[in-house]
């Protein structure tokens, strides 16, 4: 892909703790790594901020801002 835009490469991917399993090099190349997305989701739990959410509040909050200021069209599902 050419581009006007440099990019420093450096990708990586990290596992459910932080933990680097793959980093790409300076040059363009795919990396890839296996996730065990069971331990992904206990992972996720384990934060705070999605561990103790009230995701029925969040849900009527959403419904709230969406008939109070919109959602632009093709942003939202049903």
């Amino acid at each position: 892909m050419d581009t006007a835009l440099p990019f420093w490469g450096g990708s990586r991917i990290n596992g459910p703790h932080g933990k680097t399993i793959a980093i790409g090099e300076q040059q363009e190349e795919l990396i890839v790594a296996d996730l065990d997305c069971s331990k992904v989701r206990q992972a996720r739990f384990q934060l705070p901020t999605i561990r103790d959410s009230n995701f029925d509040l969040i849900h009527c909050d959403n419904e709230r801002l969406n008939h109070r200021i919109g959602v632009p069209r093709g942003m939202r599902s049903t």
